[in-house]
């Protein structure tokens, strides 16, 4: 939390004579203002140019056809490791309309630790004024503050043993605390962050002619003091979840 006591510092000036300049002691020249070398600025001008034109690119030429999912996210498994799934949630359709997905699913699932809340969505494409709604925006707009929010490792043993990058969150609300893990899933990747997300579109759609994909998002509440256990349930739910998600992307 933010601490809110604030520090005044006052600063008294007063004027002083001026001592005067003699040959033997010259005044140092004041100090210049850093300024990017030729090949610094060069580089960023360069990078710059890429991005843009690529991007132009994308949205002059064209960035492909909407892909369809390999099967409905309603088809997601309702047991997953200890976890056995509830009714899945049916969002209000103007809800749906401002969120602009193809597909979704969102359901509780009851474990030996307690509930978890696995919610996803589909883009068959990410143009045309379809994007992901950031939970770094969107739940704070519903009462929750981040407290903590940090990329971290996640190691996932299917299909092979490999680590990839989620962003993990710690939110609050009064009294209430939550854990939060989501992600980007789809072109065979698996991305932390909506930065990394956005480049690789340009990028994929660049190459493959492709932007769809998934927003995966985990909550776990936090029972007292027990950060640290909801993060372990979070973490294990996810590594069970995103080989699962694999089957219903498109290949």
């Amino acid at each position: 939390m933010k601490d809110t006591q604030a520090l005044e510092r006052t600063h008294a000036a007063s004027p002083e004579a001026e001592e005067p300049t003699s040959p033997e002691r010259p005044q140092a020249a004041p100090p210049k203002a850093r300024v990017l070398g030729g090949a610094e600025s060069w580089r960023m001008v360069v990078l710059c140019g890429l991005f843009l034109t690529s991007a132009f690119f994308v949205q002059t030429v064209g960035h492909g056809r909407p892909v369809p999912l390999e099967k409905a996210l309603a088809q997601f498994p309702q047991v997953i490791g200890p976890w056995q799934g509830g009714a899945d949630e049916v969002l209000p359709e103007n809800i749906v309309r401002v969120l602009g997905v193809d597909d979704y699913v969102s359901r509780y699932y009851s474990g030996p630790n307690g509930s978890v809340h696995f919610y996803a969505s589909y883009f068959a494409t990410t143009w045309g004024g379809k994007s992901y709604h950031s939970p770094r925006n969107c739940m704070p707009g519903s009462g929750w503050d981040v407290t903590k929010l940090e990329v971290v490792p996640l190691s996932v043993a299917n299909p092979h043993p490999h680590t990839v990058q989620v962003s993990r969150m710690l939110m609050q609300k009064g009294a209430e605390h939550e854990v939060v893990l989501y992600w980007y899933q789809g072109r065979g990747r698996i991305m932390a962050t909506e930065y990394a997300e956005r480049v690789y579109r340009v990028v994929d759609s660049l190459i493959h002619r492709r932007s769809e994909g998934a927003f995966v998002r985990i909550i776990v509440p936090v029972h007292g003091r027990e950060i640290d256990a909801a993060m372990g349930t979070a973490v294990v739910f996810a590594q069970h979840i995103i080989p699962l998600i694999n089957d219903f992307l498109p290949q």
